[in-house]
């Protein structure tokens, strides 16, 4: 098993930004956790590489204020780690089978889940196309931070160019990556509270919802969540985001996933 993986958006890992594992309407492909790819080479990032040759997708993930320079997290995982294979028809029968294709159910035994799309999995050929493209890069999805020894910082600098004018072109890019080694801290207190305040004021939200679409998604009922807590707790959620130095929408968004998740 690889245990060097890396993360693309972010240069800082912290519990309070970890949504949790939720399953969505695309079945095979789940909402939260932290979504990596394998680290091979320094100079070759999947899904880095995927993106500059998909401006669509690059210059909607990419900062706003500058897109060619770009933060990410090395991740190291530690000896032990339970990670779940999802390669070809036997791991996504298994998968289908022992868990309902349940990202949720699977995180409760698994560290993580690694997608292996060179492997094509699905009941038809039509399904497998459709999971290849979902993905589009050799996948891991990690559920549990405590699964991670240390990461590294990392610094992107992408050769920019006009996409519009040279659209065949690929352009390169140097990274650079800390020397230090960062572990990642504990949860704060605040937020357990939060949580728990949360989800002891919006659990008949939270159950009604649940029953009135019992088809619906986990991630659909996130998104109801989501909107309902904005309106409840913007005071709360802002006053524990600036004491601890967090991103108010990301806090939020954690929260609403924690609850939708504890609520059963």
């Amino acid at each position: 098993m690889c245990m060097d993986y890396v993360n693309i958006g972010t240069d800082i890992l912290k519990r309070e930004y970890m949504n949790a594992v939720i399953d969505t309407d695309k079945r095979i492909k789940p909402a939260g956790g932290l979504w990596c790819t394998e680290y091979k080479h320094p100079d070759s990032l999947s899904w880095l590489n995927y993106m500059l040759y998909k401006p669509s997708v690059f210059f909607h993930k990419a900062p706003q204020d500058n897109p060619f320079k770009q933060t990410g997290v090395l991740i190291h995982l530690k000896e032990g780690t339970k990670v779940f294979s999802l390669c070809g028809q036997e791991g996504y029968h298994f998968l289908k089978n022992q868990y309902g294709l349940s990202y949720e159910k699977l995180s409760e035994l698994y560290d993580g889940v690694f997608i292996d799309i060179g492997h094509p999995f699905g009941d038809t050929s039509e399904e497998r196309c459709d999971n290849y493209n979902l993905f589009s890069v050799n996948t891991f999805i990690l559920f549990n931070l405590d699964a991670v020894e240390y990461y590294r910082k990392m610094a992107i600098d992408i050769d920019p160019f006009d996409y519009e004018y040279e659209y065949d072109s690929f352009s390169t890019y140097r990274v650079d990556y800390s020397e230090e080694k960062y572990t990642i801290e504990d949860m704060s207190p605040e937020y357990w509270m939060l949580l728990d305040m949360i989800c002891s004021s919006m659990k008949d939200f939270i159950l009604m919802e649940k029953q009135k679409y019992p088809q619906v998604s986990s991630n659909k009922i996130a998104y109801l969540v989501y909107e309902e807590v904005k309106r409840r707790f913007q005071k709360e959620i802002s006053e524990v985001a600036k004491t601890r130095e967090l991103n108010v929408k990301k806090l939020t968004q954690s929260l609403c996933t924690s609850a939708t998740r504890r609520v059963k």
